[in-house]
Parts: structure tokens; sequence; C-alpha cells
């Protein structure tokens, strides 16, 4: 064997395997977010959209959160599947935001998600606060993306510009509107995946006042290939039975006191009535600063059930109310009359 063949069958050196170890690995990475396929039509049909507003709803496991990193890891990288539409397509660098419920649990399932799925040498580096949670992902190419929570106060969700919001789960309707704004300039994109466990104001909005602006997808239950149906059902099991709805099927429930699993209207709403002037009532006042106030009237009667016999505001959806006029010794008058009635 010459000089020359000694050359070419020369053996590496460990630090050289190592570096071409990691190399192949980051090649995997990156192939792996391009190579993403939805698992069926009704996911394919989230990034297929022509919407500029999207809401994916679906049972829990079933690759929603997966759905929206690869839809942000598209973004921020500008690399795109085949099968992307090109037109919407960005052409980086991109500014983007996603809004999650808290940074300590929430904020470290989503950065797992990026680092699962974001190719390594994309990210030139990693944002963190003073308690050590990310708050922000900056990419090689200029790409940022700032990660706020429900928490913070609605004036730190204003005065951003972007091209892109994703709000994982729902959304305060304040904290929405105030990054929705943010959109505007560059007739930006905005998605929702979620369990609807909360947040009744977007069933509205969706269905109800903008049903034209949204597109919806409901991922179907057990279509996850990746979960076999038993771990499903043995996670369902443990669910209570009020959150079924929304856990199993990805449809709306109102919780946290809006709507009672033990209401029935033909049992709990009877004829107006007039009520036994000896019966004790009180008068229950939940005051705000821009809506009105929430007021409610009750009586008791000899075997301890509670009548509810007025309200204010009358014949409306309170939670559709944003604003009012009236100042406090409005109200004032609002209870004095109603008191000052026989019922």
């Amino acid at each position: 064997m010459n000089e020359s063949e000694k050359e070419i069958v020369k053996i590496p050196t460990q630090e050289e395997l190592l570096e071409a170890t990691r190399t192949i690995l980051e090649v995997k990475k990156s192939a792996r977010l391009v190579s993403f396929t939805p698992y069926d039509e009704n996911q394919m049909s989230f990034f297929k959209s022509e919407k500029r507003r999207i809401a994916v709803f679906g049972p829990n496991r079933h690759g929603k959160t997966t759905m929206g990193t690869a839809r942000v890891g598209f973004h921020f990288t500008g690399w795109y599947p085949e099968w992307f539409p090109k037109h919407r397509r960005l052409k980086p660098p991109t500014q983007g935001r996603v809004i999650i419920s808290e940074y300590k649990e929430h904020g470290k399932v989503l950065v797992e998600k990026v680092k699962e799925w974001f190719p390594e040498r994309s990210i030139k580096k990693w944002y963190k606060n003073p308690q050590g949670y990310v708050v922000g992902i900056e990419g090689v190419n200029g790409s940022y993306i700032s990660i706020l929570t429900h928490e913070q106060e609605t004036r730190a969700h204003e005065g951003w510009a972007g091209h892109y919001l994703w709000c994982d789960e729902p959304c305060p309707k304040d904290k929405f509107i105030a990054n929705l704004r943010g959109l505007v300039d560059r007739n930006g994109e905005c998605f929702f995946t979620l369990t609807p466990l909360s947040e009744p104001w977007l069933s509205d909005e969706i269905y109800e006042e903008n049903p034209h602006l949204w597109d919806v997808v409901d991922l179907e239950l057990y279509a996850n290939p990746y979960i076999s149906r038993q771990a499903f059902d043995e996670f369902l099991s443990s669910v209570d039975p009020s959150e079924l709805p929304a856990r199993k099927f990805g449809k709306f429930i109102h919780l946290e006191g809006a709507v009672y699993s033990a209401f029935s209207r033909a049992r709990h709403i009877v004829p107006s009535q007039k009520l036994p002037e000896h019966w004790p009532r009180f008068h229950v006042v939940d005051p705000h600063d821009r809506r009105p106030f929430a007021m409610g009237w009750y009586a008791i009667d000899p075997t301890n059930r509670v009548w509810v016999y007025d309200e204010y505001p009358r014949d409306q959806m309170f939670h559709k109310i944003q604003s009012t006029t009236l100042k406090i010794n409005d109200f004032v008058t609002i209870i004095r009359n109603q008191e000052g009635q026989d019922n």
C-alpha cells in the first residue's frame, strides 16, 4: 500500500466522529420538520386553510400542540414541506407570537415541542425571564417568536406587530384582542389549537359573531394513530364527567360555575309568581369597572330552596356586554327600584 492509499483509509479521530454524528443527527432533525405529514384529512385542512383565522378543536392527546408547533416551525425557519400551499408560505425573517396559559408547566411543554421539531441549527438564542422561563426564541435567519401568558397584564400583550399568532388552548378575550391588533399591518394569520374547557366568548366569536372569518377544524375521536384507543379510554375514565364533552369530543363547555351539570330548565325554571312576603330575601352584586354590574335578587323558602326572582341585566347574555355608560348612582337607583317592587 503506497502513501496516497494510506491517506485515503485514514482513521478519523474521536472528535471527528462525534462531529460527524452531530451533523447527521442535525440533518435528520432538520428533515423531520419538513417531512412532517398530517395524520388525516382534518389535520391537513388546518395547514391548507384559506382563512386568516383558524380554530382547531379536538380531544386531548390528538396532536393539536404538535400541529401548532409544526406550523410555527415552518414560518420560523422558512422551510416548508412540498404539500404546504406556496401562497401561504412566509419569507424569513418572520415575527410570531405564541400565547400559553402559564410558563411553569405549559411553557415547559411548549419548549419541549420546539426542541423536538425545530432544527437546533435554526435557533440562534433562547431568551429567558428572571425566573428562568423561556419568553423568546431568535432564529439564525432573524426570525423571532415571543411567548406570553394569560397571567400577564393585558398591556404586556399590546404594541407588537407580527406575521402570525398562535394561541395554544383558550385565551382570555382581552389578551386575544390586544394581540390581534398586531397582525393588522401584515395581514397576519392567527390560529387556535384547543380543548374548549373555558373562555365561552370564543364560541360566540367563532360560531355567532364572526363565523365568516374563521375556519373550524374538528379532530375526530380516536383519529391519532400514535395513541392506542385503550390508553385514551383509560385517560377518559379518570376525567370529571362535566369535562367529558370537551376532553372526549372537543366540544365547548362553560366551566367555573357558568354552567351546572345538574341544571334542568324543566325542573328549575317555573312560571312567574308572587313569592310570600315572609320569605327571607337577599341581593347579590358583582361590580365591574367597564361592564354593567351583574346583580341578582333571591328568596329562601321554608325548605331552604333558593328562588331567583330577578336579575340585572335582564334578557341579555352578560358576557356579550363589553361596556356601559351607567355610573354607580345609576345602579343604586336600579337596586332601590327593584327593592321597592312587590314580588
